[in-house]
């Protein structure tokens, strides 16, 4: 059994043919709708100390990606309570934890349409991106990497944060990438 830790709120468990055996399960057997898989899964994450995942009764997306040795990887992610997507004109406020993590959402979401209205803050504890009118693609993308955070138009972010730009995320040079020039 080998287990990665993606994130506080997610974590991947890659469970071999002997492994699901010790388990007393088959890869074709799991099946969430059953006591029996519930009961495996709930052990397993205690077993390895998934502390968050187990703990508030927040909702699991349990993932199970079969291989071809008779084997397993099994995806836990904690589901946030999210915000209501933001209607056209209102904004949404998501909460990073660091630089890295808003700089990873950013790359991901160069996959979407650009959105106007963006606005990134500093706060005295990591930082916080402000989308007006986002999508429900977006609001899926930023649930992996942020919290939302319930502050109507972002005045409480705007008060207390320091404007870092209001450039789409788009425009902004990451990864080494060069800045597109035009219009």
């Amino acid at each position: 059994m080998r287990v990665i830790f993606d994130s506080p709120e997610r974590l991947t468990v890659a469970l071999d043919r002997e492994d699901l055996s010790d388990l007393g399960v088959t890869v074709g057997e799991l099946d969430y709708a059953t006591p029996k898989t519930r009961r495996i899964l709930t052990d397993l994450l205690e077993r390895i100390g998934a502390d968050a995942l187990l703990e508030g009764g927040g909702r699991r997306l349990v993932e199970v990606i079969p291989d071809r040795e008779g084997g397993c990887m099994i995806c836990f992610t904690l589901l946030r309570r999210t915000v209501p997507v933001a209607r056209r004109g209102e904004e949404a406020v998501w909460a990073f934890p660091d630089a890295g993590t808003l700089l990873e959402a950013a790359e991901a979401l160069r996959s979407l349409p650009p959105r106007y209205g963006v606005r990134l803050y500093r706060m005295e504890e990591g930082y916080r991106l402000v989308l007006c009118g986002q999508s429900r693609a977006q609001e899926h993308l930023l649930s992996e990497y942020a919290s939302p955070v319930a502050d109507a138009g972002g005045r409480a972010t705007a008060e207390h944060g320091r404007l870092l730009t209001d450039q789409l995320l788009s425009e902004l040079p990451l990864s080494g990438r060069p800045r597109r020039e035009g219009p």
